[in-house]
């Protein structure tokens, strides 16, 4: 049996991927395979659907109840309390786990607290890197990235730019790590039977700029910012979707006369309809492992704009898109203005990137290149 282990189950990047996965591998292989959760979230009930999920609570919380304190003393006195982690060892010892697919680094404070008693049962750990240098740096503050680095027998990268900085920064043996490019599953005809729809209720002169993504410094909102306000008229609208409100208040003062053409729009579960009326993508992220909003952009025949330190950068060419060195935004902007001039060179980008992901970077694609990497360790 496998245990798929995920950090949290919130909808988003690497818990959703995860999810979407383990779809395909229920369909598709006889293995048979559990789910553990670190961090309770609404995606555990979609965990649920696909097999047996359960939450693992690495820290020990105080009993909440005067009954469960005195069971908690007495078993103690008696040497018969298991700790958190001696009972998820247990776990393993019972299902004969054969392999732990760690998804994310960030596991890593919890597989430090398993990993000589895992090793001990010959249980080989993989791990499933979707994080870059500053996510990394982060996050090894608190401890909760070592012990992947320690402790992984292999790695997958979600693109190469993961793959260079495991080895280069992290001296991971390059035999160690296989690059697997993240996806998007999403149901491609739906999206562009909105995207159909929604470009017909549009004013036929105006051109969409979107950006997509938490409103911080890491994703490049404020790259953003200096770019509607640069190129913000009744014929290009900026929107960024994501943030909340108080993130977006900040900028808001700064928008004066072209506040009309720019908008922020909260974190949002209906981001199908914003995307259905977009016109380029730009992801601005100063780092991101892959970008799997570029994705879903691509799929909706959306020509994307990104920097060359981006693991989309690995997917975009010349026909479907352009790449910049970190923060030039005059040479984007030159661009934006060149795709806004030119409908016919936009609309052939997009459906290039449409194809090019549809060929290579597809759920399938992706998810069959994982199994077979699973298999090799079973």
């Amino acid at each position: 049996m496998i245990l798929f282990l995920s950090h949290e189950a919130s909808r988003t990047g690497a818990p959703l991927m995860l999810w979407q996965f383990l779809q395909y591998f229920k369909k598709n292989s006889t293995i048979p395979f559990e789910i553990g959760v670190l961090q309770d979230g609404d995606l555990v009930s979609e965990f649920q659907k696909v097999a047996p999920t359960f939450i693992v609570h690495s820290i020990e919380y105080p009993a909440k109840t005067l009954k469960q304190h005195l069971v908690y003393k007495v078993k103690k006195s008696l040497g018969t309390y298991k700790t958190q982690v001696a009972q998820f060892l247990n776990y393993l010892k019972v299902k004969k786990v054969k392999l732990i697919y760690s998804n994310t680094l960030v596991n890593g404070h919890f597989l430090e607290q398993i990993a000589d008693e895992v090793a001990k049962m010959g249980i080989p750990i993989l791990v499933h890197a979707h994080e870059l240098e500053h996510v990394i740096r982060i996050f090894q503050l608190s401890e909760q990235v070592t012990g992947s680095l320690k402790y992984g027998i292999h790695f997958i990268a979600c693109s190469e730019a993961v793959r260079q900085n495991l080895i280069q920064n992290h001296l991971i043996s390059s035999q160690k790590i296989t690059t697997v490019h993240s996806f998007s599953s999403l149901n491609t005809e739906k999206l562009l039977q909105i995207k159909s729809r929604k470009q017909s209720e549009k004013l036929p002169d105006s051109i969409k700029i979107m950006a997509c993504g938490t409103f911080d410094w890491r994703k490049g909102a404020d790259l953003f910012m200096q770019l509607a306000k640069q190129l913000a008229s009744k014929e290009l609208h900026f929107v960024w979707v994501g943030g909340d409100s108080l993130s977006h208040q900040l900028f808001q003062a700064e928008l004066t006369e072209k506040q009309e053409f720019i908008q922020l729009i909260s974190h949002t579960s209906d981001i199908e309809n914003y995307f259905a009326e977009a016109d380029i993508f730009l992801l601005l992220s100063r780092e991101e492992p892959l970008g799997r909003v570029a994705l879903e952009a691509g799929l909706m025949k959306i020509p994307v704009m990104c920097f060359e330190n981006s693991g989309f950068a690995e997917i975009l060419t010349p026909e479907t898109g352009f790449t910049f060195p970190l923060g030039n935004l005059d040479e984007m902007a030159k661009k934006i203005t060149f795709l806004q001039e030119n409908p016919e060179v936009r609309k052939k980008m997009g459906e290039n990137l449409y194809q090019r992901i549809q060929q290579n970077f597809t759920l399938e694609i992706s998810a069959h290149k994982i199994m077979k990497i699973i298999d090799s360790f079973l």
